[in-house]
């Protein structure tokens, strides 16, 4: 019984063993928990040997050979996901999520030059230039026994941007061994392009045993939206033979951005609409005359009598006002009304009559002075005025007790003669009703209707715009703010391009120079005409030259030179812009060093440290003032040749200036001496929080 139980032990033993020994063909991809696109570059790495077995493609595809009991680490030194550890359990298909790193620039730690494991890094630089983040020849070195003639060495740079949370995988680097590039080719069948990553520009196989020199240089460059953003540099190296991944890292080599030209001193001034074929045309309106004419008829008669009075004169004006529509090539006379207006006081019928009567004379004899053309047909109207007319006028004159009198009779009575009698009746009806208001009812007045064109006065276009100003046309709106200043101004050209938001220059190019010098944005308002890269040309120079500016103070310097690049370098508006653009992207000659420099003192500075003449800077640098500014790049130029004033210069700088604390740490010259200053003491607190952690 006992051997028997010896021996059973033993078989579940085996049968344990056996199991615990068996290897599995895996497969899987790795994705990203937050958005499941795929995970490129992750490690798998079998926990028991601490060997890594794959590395996944950019599809996120991996395949391995691992026991079936053991458990695997799946991660890139925190270079886009976290560490995760996952347990095989007898599976052949394992997908993994994974959740993407965080990282920031606070916790990356960066030797100025320290051997990690087997590689041996440098300090990388990421300098600057306009809008293109770059790294310039930076060198890896490679231990000889690494690198062996049946290897592939693959090096993948990459930017980590914190502030927009992205990575951006870079070139890759890569090397074949002379025995390794063999194998590819003919398992390749000789279609060496089949492999994708020959494709790569920086690929190369060495002949020798080992690389040249040990070194793997480095240059590239990445587009960046915000020169001002918080990035750091990471590298990937990978080591392969036929069979397996022998090594993968993933190292920090460089945070912050050398940009000294993010201080440089310069004034761009926009410019007002500077091109008169763009200024709208003022475009005359079709508009009617009106007037009125003083005619006196003699008392019961209505034949027109032209000796009575001023009547002569009243009609001659007339006369006049259709010679003046006759004589003008932007008129055309239509129409022709005379209206005739009589008093309420007498009987009513025959007042209408005698009315009608009146205009018709008048109207006879204006036929008979003057011939119409065949197609006018001018008319005579007559009516009598309302007793609710001289209400008012009493009213207005503040008679209130008189006005009330006269509305208690239009209340009382209905019929015009009932009317008539009872007002007659009132006490002041002679002395003030007649010899006052009842005159001023008996008037003539005249319409003449043409299609007449002129352009509107100021003061109509004013009533307009106060009324509604989106019924201005662009002309009238031109002609109105062009005679303006100050807020009025400023107020009638917003008005104006949210009535033409896209197709009114003038009004758009004169308000971004405003908005300019108010260090306001407007590329909203110039944009919809830059849509189009061919018509930018045919735009008025001012027009290019402030959306210029605006893309510079936006940091995108690349469009900005691509609009600046359009116009000629004659104003002096120009000139200064495109100089200063092509100096923020790097391209620094003598004679825009001169330019440049002559500015001001710290500009000088800034472009010696852009050079890389660091002694001359320094130099340079003692000669400026102690703004906070120039302590800050002091602080650049010390810590560049080691000067130990340079943390004596920070701390000034910050505590002047508690905001260049930002500025610092994404500043790869000074981040590293954030690390040694006792920012608690030199900064208050809200500038400190989440500051970095002293290492």
């Amino acid at each position: 019984m006992f051997k028997k139980t010896i021996f059973s032990l033993a078989i579940a033993a085996l049968a344990a063993l056996t199991v615990d020994a068996r290897d599995i063909n895996i497969h899987g991809k790795v994705t990203f928990n937050s958005d499941h696109s795929p995970a490129f570059g992750v490690n798998v790495r079998d926990l028991k040997t601490n060997k890594i077995l794959a590395t996944t493609d950019d599809e996120g595809n991996y395949l391995i050979t691992a026991d079936s009991e053991g458990s695997l680490l799946f991660e890139n030194g925190g270079l886009t996901i976290e560490d995760q550890i996952v347990e095989i359990d007898g599976q052949l298909e394992l997908n993994v999520r994974v959740l993407k790193a965080k990282r920031v620039l606070d916790e990356v730690e960066v030797t100025g030059f320290s051997q990690k494991k087997n590689f041996v890094l440098e300090n990388a630089d990421l300098e600057v230039e306009g809008n293109m983040l770059k790294i310039k020849n930076y060198r890896v070195h490679i231990p000889p026994k690494m690198m062996k003639s049946d290897r592939r060495l693959t090096i993948q740079p990459a930017i980590y941007n914190v502030t927009r949370d992205q990575i951006t995988f870079l070139t890759p680097v890569v090397v074949d061994g002379k025995h390794y590039a063999m194998t590819q080719e003919r398992m390749y069948d000789y279609s060496i392009a089949k492999d994708t990553l020959t494709q790569s520009p920086k690929y190369q196989v060495k002949n020798g045993e080992i690389l040249k020199d040990n070194v793997v240089i480095i240059n590239d460059s990445l587009y960046l939206e915000n020169p001002g953003d918080d990035v750091f540099a990471v590298i990937n190296p990978m080591i392969e033979d036929y069979n397996r991944v022998i090594y993968s890292d993933a190292f920090e080599v460089a945070r912050g951005t050398i940009n000294p030209f993010r201080f440089l001193q310069y004034k761009l001034n926009p410019i007002d609409l500077n091109d008169s074929r763009y200024a709208p045309n003022d475009v005359p309106e079709p508009r009617d005359t009106e007037g009125e004419m003083h005619l006196l008829f003699e008392v019961g008669k209505s034949k027109l009598n032209p000796s009575l009075g001023e009547n002569s004169k009243e009609l001659e004006a007339l006369l006049n006002q259709f010679k003046l529509v006759e004589n003008d090539p932007n008129s055309t006379l239509k129409g022709f009304n005379i209206i005739g207006y009589a008093s309420p006081e007498g009987n009513y019928e025959t007042n209408d009559r005698l009315a009608k009567e009146r205009m018709q004379s008048a109207l006879d004899w204006i036929n008979a002075s003057y011939k119409f053309p065949k197609k006018v047909r001018p008319i005579a109207e007559a009516t009598i005025t309302p007793w609710s007319e001289v209400v008012k006028m009493l009213h207005a004159d503040g008679l209130h007790s008189e006005a009330d009198q006269v509305q208690n009779v239009l209340d009382t009575y209905r019929s015009p003669d009932g009317r008539m009698i009872a007002i007659s009746r009132l006490p002041f009806y002679k002395t003030l009703l007649t010899g006052k208001y009842l005159p001023k009812l008996r008037r003539v007045s005249y319409v003449i209707t043409t299609e007449f064109y002129r352009p509107l006065t100021d003061k109509e276009i004013a009533e307009i715009y106060n009324a509604d100003p989106s019924k201005l046309a662009k002309h009238h709106y031109y002609r109105y703010y062009s005679i303006r200043d100050g807020k009025e101004r400023e107020a009638i050209l917003r008005n104006a391009v949210e009535t033409y938001p896209d197709n009114f220059v003038a009004a758009a190019t004169d308000l971004s120079k405003i908005m300019l010098d108010n260090n306001e944005d407007p590329t909203e308002v110039l944009a919809p005409y830059f849509e189009d890269y061919t018509t930018w040309r045919t735009l008025p120079v001012s027009t290019r030259l402030n959306y210029g500016i605006a893309a510079m103070n936006n940091k995108k310097y690349a469009l900005a030179d691509s609009v600046l690049s359009t116009i000629p370098d004659e104003l002096p508006e120009v000139h200064k812009a495109k100089v200063y653009n092509r100096v923020i992207q790097g391209n620094i000659n003598d004679a825009i060093v001169a330019e440049v420099g002559n500015d001001s003192k710290l500009n000088q500075v800034l472009i010696l440290l852009k050079q890389k003449h660091n002694a001359a800077a320094w130099q340079a640098a003692q000669k400026l003032g102690d703004s906070p500014v120039e302590e800050y790049v002091k602080a650049v130029a010390a810590h560049r040749v080691d000067d130990m004033s340079d943390y004596d210069h920070l701390e000034s700088a910050l505590r002047k200036d508690a905001s260049l604390y930002e500025i610092a740490k994404v500043d790869g010259d000074v981040v590293d001496m954030l690390e040694n200053l006792d920012l608690d003491s030199i900064l208050p607190k809200s500038a400190t929080k989440g500051k970095q952690k002293s290492k």
